[in-house]
């Protein structure tokens, strides 16, 4: 399957995410900036890091209402339960690069 979406310059799992590495990258970077999410070393894995809110971010989502987290779920309503571990795994690669290039 990689060899035959490599032609198109993707890989399976920026086919299964819709987005690449970079763009996933990019999204995080940005919510980083905005103060809305922090990178935090995973302590069960130190290859990994982690995601969270920051108290910006917090109080953010805490003045949303059940519509705003219904639009939210919609975005990721198509991506199935391995589309979604595959974000994941591709978010982790991101910020492990992130925290190699903030050494």
């Amino acid at each position: 399957m990689d060899r035959r979406l490599r032609e198109d310059g993707l890989t399976t799992q920026q086919a299964a995410l819709g987005s690449t590495h970079q763009n996933v990258a990019q999204i995080v970077a940005a919510l980083v900036r905005k103060d809305l999410l922090e990178i935090l070393p995973d302590p069960a894995d130190k290859r990994r890091k982690l995601l969270a809110a920051t108290s910006t971010g917090a109080a953010y989502w805490q003045r949303r209402d059940e519509s705003d987290f219904a639009a939210v779920a919609d975005w990721f309503g198509d991506l199935s339960p391995r589309e979604l571990e595959t974000f994941c795994a591709l978010a982790n690669k991101v910020l492990k690069r992130l925290d190699e290039h903030s050494e």
